[in-house]
C-alpha cells in the first residue's frame, strides 16, 4: 500500500472553540464539522463545529483531541460519529466503531480517515507510534459492514468473501498469482468499492 498517507493532526484546546451549528453564521472555509448520525453524514447537516482549524492537515490520517474542557473532551470522544474538514476530507471517531460495531477492533483512540459513498465506507487505520526513532506506523484497510454491524480489517480471506457480491471480481482476484499480496488485495479492494458503490440493488450505508 505504497500510496497511502503519512501525516497526523493533533488538535489542542487552544486552538478552537466549540459552536453549535445550528447557530452558525458564515463559517470559514477551512472549518471542522462534527456529525452524530450517518443520516447527517450523507445529508451533510452537521451538529457542531470548529473554526480555522490551522494545524490539520488535509491529508492527515488522523485527528487526536486534548482539550482543557472534560465536558468538550468526553463530546467528541462520545458523541459524534464523523468529524469532516470542510466538505471533502473527512475522519470515523473510533471509539464509536469499537462501540456499536463487532469484528476487528481497532485498538487506537482517534478520529481516523473516512472514505464513503452512499452504499458503502471504509476506514484507512494508522496504528500510530511515535518513538525516538520518528514517526512509524502500520497502514491497513478496514471495511464497515453496515448489514451484519462488524468491521472488517483487509486480508485474503475477508475480500473474497466480500467479492461473492460481485462474482466476475471474485474469479478475477483469486485468479490472480499474488493474490495475497498487500498490493493486489488493495487493487480489489478498491475495485469492489467502486462497483459496490455504482450497484442500485444495494441499500445505503444510513438504512441500517
Amino acid at each position: 500500500m505504497n500510496n497511502l498517507f503519512r501525516h497526523i493532526a493533533l488538535i489542542t484546546a487552544a486552538v478552537f472553540s466549540l459552536h453549535n451549528a445550528a447557530a452558525a453564521g458564515e463559517e470559514p472555509q477551512d472549518t471542522l464539522y462534527f456529525f452524530q448520525t450517518w443520516q447527517q453524514v450523507l445529508d451533510f447537516e452537521p451538529v457542531a463545529y470548529y473554526e480555522s482549524p490551522v494545524h490539520i492537515q488535509p491529508d492527515a490520517n488522523y485527528l487526536r483531541f486534548d482539550f482543557d474542557d472534560k465536558e468538550v473532551n468526553h463530546s467528541i470522544n462520545h458523541d459524534y460519529v464523523v468529524a469532516s474538514l470542510g466538505d471533502s476530507v473527512w475522519f470515523v471517531n473510533t471509539t464509536y466503531l469499537d462501540e456499536h460495531f463487532g469484528g476487528d477492533n481497532l485498538k487506537v483512540n482517534c478520529y481516523t480517515r473516512l472514505f464513503f459513498s452512499e452504499k458503502v465506507a471504509y476506514l484507512l487505520v494508522d496504528m500510530i507510534d511515535i518513538n525516538d526513532y520518528g514517526y512509524m506506523g502500520e497502514f491497513f484497510y478496514c471495511y464497515i459492514d453496515f448489514p451484519n454491524n462488524r468491521l472488517l480489517k483487509l486480508n485474503q480471506k475477508m475480500l473474497s468473501t466480500l467479492l461473492e457480491d460481485y462474482h466476475d471480481l471474485q474469479m478475477r482476484y483469486e485468479g490472480m498469482r499474488d493474490y495475497d499480496e498487500p498490493y493486489m488485495m488493495e487493487e480489489f479492494f478498491l475495485k469492489y468499492v467502486d462497483r459496490a458503490a455504482s450497484d442500485p440493488m444495494r441499500p445505503n450505508i444510513d438504512d441500517f
